[in-house]
């Protein structure tokens, strides 16, 4: 069954990294112009052999900045409202609970790092989840890399509404995946090991996908 999932999960894989190939490069491209990499090797040595020095006026980055800032500045805290007029205290005990949660796991700073991706990439995200600390169960909130997602090529709609799957993929050692998987996995270590080893990328992959995504 472990390998029957696996290769649906690499078939997902594969489908998602070769059909958006072309739009990952574009946006490795627009972060490379937030960072100021706005010039390509070949203009670099021409400008040099001109005796011209490399400048660059860097308005995408001040515009995004701007646009980040305005989602800052227009924060809320979260509410609960009642439907009907006798809930009105359990929408206040609903408030409360949202509001710690929100601070607890710092949600308007990963929401901005999101939103940064969705502006210059094109997509980000957060993951929420729930872990148990000292006895008692706490609602986490991550965020997640837009070069860690992957998704339904096919899908249209802005936010992934009508997509198949969606699904994180994560870079780690071998030793730190034989050590989370090995007590799933009720096969031979040289087994596991082989399935975590196989190779799923091509060579369109371009950076998105390498061990230390830059």
């Amino acid at each position: 069954m472990a390998e029957l999932d696996l290769t649906k999960l690499k078939a997902m894989v594969v489908e998602a990294t070769d059909l958006t190939s072309e739009a990952r490069e574009a946006s490795e491209r627009d972060r490379d112009y937030y960072d100021d990499h706005q010039w390509t090797q070949e203009e670099i040595k021409a400008l040099q052999a001109k005796g011209q020095p490399v400048i660059t006026m860097n308005r995408i980055k001040r515009k995004v900045d701007a646009m980040v800032g305005i989602e800052q500045q227009s924060r809320v805290d979260p509410r609960a409202y009642p439907r009907n007029p006798q809930d009105e205290e359990a929408a206040d005990a609903a408030t409360k609970a949202l509001v710690y949660v929100d601070d607890n796991a710092r949600f308007d700073m990963k929401k901005s790092a999101a939103f940064e991706n969705m502006i210059v990439e094109g997509y980000g995200g957060v993951e929420v989840g729930v872990e148990q600390k000292r006895g008692q169960f706490e609602i986490t909130v991550t965020r997640i890399r837009w070069e860690e997602l992957f998704f339904d090529p096919h899908s249209r709609e802005k936010d992934f509404s009508d997509a198949q799957y969606i699904g994180i993929m994560k870079w780690m050692s071998m030793d730190a995946a034989l050590s989370m998987y090995a007590p799933m996995y009720e096969g031979e270590p040289e087994e596991l090991e082989e399935l975590l080893s196989t190779n799923i990328r091509n060579d369109q992959d371009g950076e998105t996908f390498e061990d230390r995504p830059f």
